[in-house]
């Protein structure tokens, strides 16, 4: 395979060799920590030419592990100053899979609003062309432009216009599968004000004429096909990954929360709200079928959980797709609103523009508490994001996330960790969470895992961290929900290790011991980067109202094996 590095400023391009075996098992997020620890970047502007930019693929991508094909974008995020590590679905990677391209670098900047394309086309000529047709489009519109000049057989990754304004709650879209619609988010992080600054609007991948294939060494083919199936098996298996995915995607997490007490409602206010039953899963999917919409869609080729969706407006026009759990809930109860077709409205409405969906809910929780817009406006809050960009906007923090928007206001209740909005799970009735959120080096992030707290041979800090590198192993292999089967099923984890050994040509190989061992190895590299920025334990927190305030379903505050 190989390796594409681009300076932006001088415009040249180097194609070299990428050998696996310098990186070992390292792929996705466990790569991108080894190369931005090796560029030593930690001290840089965000925004500024020294601060790379990624997007690399996963170590088992174009293989026939299912959702092996997750797209990594890393660099130091301009919203945390941290390292980050923002993943997603949909057809980007594989398409840099069949390019032959394990992954992209982009170095140098750009002045604000010189924008270009990126083109990768189907010989695998590399070049910039004019994106004068398509800035100032959002993503939606920016697609059905950039299909009808390169044609239908693309994939893209762009940034509407909260990323052309270098917002810190900007997004980056990609394309999905089947539906090409740009409904798959990186969201976290800023990464979308990242891209922005290396002067990109959107990148455009055409399927080549002969797609690079990766193969597994002769002599290891098959057992890498039979543990394969020892995988598939485990992933069909799980209730979680085997049904409940497929007919309700992640949105089924909403009864789980629901019922604990755990769904944020009203900022974090630590109510319980019986309210939770008007988006339950089976509701849920009842009124998206009615309305023209389905579920089971892949979001990338092979996936076999297929947890993506589809909604349809009420009279079954398309509105968006791809709706998840901490949407519903950010943007939902979160907000006093629980009319689903009002959520997915505001769903599209960030895909749309550019915005992650996390920051963007929490944001307008505070601005509803401290009395910008009444609780549960869901046309005021649609109103607000839409005239965000504007100078005129009469909150115009809320481009640059909930921090932002809690120093404007002076806010007392400020859900965020490292300056990053926390996921939609409550840490003073999921525990777990809250001492991921606490010690996750990108902050409030919701794919840092749950802190095993039934592991009582292991300390709180050990506790924690076993899940932070339990979920970095996952984002270098394959997506997290079929992951978490794996992960409980000793004989699939036994078998995805041994296909990381067939992969790379080994005899035997690697153990699970060692495979934890990389978890923690990422983990160390991404601590030693925040380290050298000047993060502390100190900074391993998350806001004081949660260690204070009581919530109603168990009469406590969150207690931290951390802090007083």
């Amino acid at each position: 395979m190989k390796k594409v590095l681009i300076n932006v400023e001088t415009g040249k391009i180097e194609v070299l060799p990428f050998n696996q075996k310098d990186y070992g098992y390292l792929g996705g997020r466990g790569l991108l920590a080894k190369l931005l620890t090796e560029k030593h970047v930690a001290k840089c502007d965000p925004l500024g030419p020294e601060n790379p930019f990624f997007f690399v693929t996963g170590f088992f991508s174009g293989t026939i592990l299912t959702t092996c094909n997750r797209l990594s974008l890393g660099t130091k995020s301009p919203l945390t100053g941290t390292i980050k590590e923002s993943n997603v679905g949909g057809t980007f990677a594989k398409y840099m899979t069949e390019q032959g391209i394990k992954y992209i670098e982009l170095d140098g900047a750009v002045p604000m609003g010189v924008l270009k394309v990126l083109v990768i086309d189907k010989n695998g000529e590399i070049y910039f062309d004019s994106a004068d047709e398509i800035i100032g489009l959002n993503n939606y519109e920016l697609g059905d432009v950039l299909r009808e000049k390169y044609g239908e057989n693309i994939t893209i990754a762009s940034i509407g216009r909260a990323g052309e304004i270098r917002s810190l709650a900007a997004s980056i879209q990609v394309t999905e599968f089947q539906t090409n619609n740009p409904c798959r988010s990186a969201a976290r992080g800023g990464v979308g004000a990242v891209l922005s600054s290396k002067g990109i609007k959107a990148i455009v991948i055409e399927r080549p004429e002969n797609p690079y294939k990766v193969e597994v060494p002769k002599e290891y083919a098959e057992e890498f096909k039979e543990k394969n199936k020892i995988v598939v098996d485990a992933i069909r298996a799980n209730p979680l990954t085997g049904l409940q995915m497929n007919q309700f995607g992640s949105a089924a997490g909403i009864d789980v929360t629901g019922k604990m007490g755990a769904l944020p409602v009203k900022n974090f206010n630590g109510q319980f709200s019986e309210r939770w039953q008007e988006l339950a899963s089976e509701k849920w999917r009842e009124r998206m079928i009615a309305q023209g919409g389905r579920g089971g869609i892949p979001c990338q080729p092979g996936c076999i959980v297929r947890c993506s969706n589809e909604w349809c407006d009420k009279n079954g026009n398309y509105l968006s797709a791809g709706i998840e759990y901490e949407t519903l809930g950010l943007c939902g109860p979160n907000l006093n609103i629980y009319d689903a077709d009002e959520i997915v409205a505001l769903d599209r409405l960030c895909d749309d523009m550019g915005f992650d969906t996390i920051e963007i809910g929490t944001s307008l929780a505070v601005a509803m508490e401290n009395g910008v817009l009444e609780w549960g406006d869901a046309e005021g809050a649609k109103a607000l994001v839409r005239s965000s960009l504007d100078d005129d906007c009469k909150l115009k923090s809320l481009r640059h996330g909930c921090y932002a928007v809690g120093q404007e206001l002076g806010a007392k209740r400020v859900p965020t960790a490292k300056k990053q909005a926390i996921a939609a799970y409550d840490p003073r009735i999921i525990t777990g969470y809250g001492y991921c959120f606490e010690r996750s080096t990108m902050g409030g992030d919701h794919t840092s895992g749950s802190a095993l707290v039934f592991r009582k041979d292991l300390t709180p800090e050990l506790q924690a961290d076993t899940a932070l590198a339990q979920t970095a192993t996952c984002d270098s292999f394959m997506c997290l929900f079929p992951w978490a089967a794996v992960n409980y099923d000793m004989d699939a984890r036994a078998a995805i290790c041994r296909m990381a050994g067939c992969l790379v040509g080994e005899k035997e190989g690697p153990s699970m011991a060692l495979i934890e061992e990389m978890g923690f190895e990422i983990l160390n590299m991404e601590k030693k980067f925040n380290e050298l920025e000047g993060f502390t334990e100190e900074d391993n927190r998350i806001p004081d109202f949660f260690y204070t305030e009581p919530a109603a379903a168990t009469g406590a505050p969150f207690k931290s094996p951390f802090h007083d």
